[in-house]
């Protein structure tokens, strides 16, 4: 489907090693997610790393992305499975230079929505607490 566009236009890398994501990221103008609904994912870290970047991001309103982020604040969500609003979603970023200092100065924002103040050691602690017996108590 790329190949009748003009030379440069698009680029497919296929796969990049982790020591390169956030060189390529940080070239690209846009990083496009587009899950899903009804394919069960976790939270893209393509969408964060990105983001950590100040990449704008055009996703899909999978329902992990969508109860997560804001549409318009670092990432211009579209309906997932629909190609046109996705093409729609890059056209309007990649011409409205207002629209993509928007959403690029707001990257930092969308990418704190994520959290991640928890450490891997705090996580498991709390975990290992839901499998302690509790102490039930009976009143007479």
């Amino acid at each position: 489907l790329a190949a009748p566009l003009p030379a440069g236009t698009v680029e497919f890398l296929g796969r990049v090693g982790n020591d390169r994501v956030q060189e390529v990221f940080r070239a690209a103008t846009i990083v496009c997610v587009p899950s899903r609904r009804d394919r069960s994912e976790g939270f893209p870290l393509t969408l964060s790393e990105a983001l950590a970047v100040r990449t704008p991001v055009v996703c899909t309103d999978h329902p992990v992305i969508e109860s997560t982020l804001v549409d318009g604040e670092g990432v211009a969500m579209v309906e997932a499975a629909n190609p046109s609003a996705i093409a729609g979603a890059i056209h309007r970023l990649a011409t409205d230079p207002t629209l993509y200092e928007k959403l690029s100065r707001s990257t930092p924002d969308a990418l704190a929505r994520l959290g991640g103040d928890v450490t891997f050691d705090e996580l498991l602690a709390e975990w290992q607490m839901t499998w302690q017996p509790t102490a039930v108590s009976h009143t007479a």
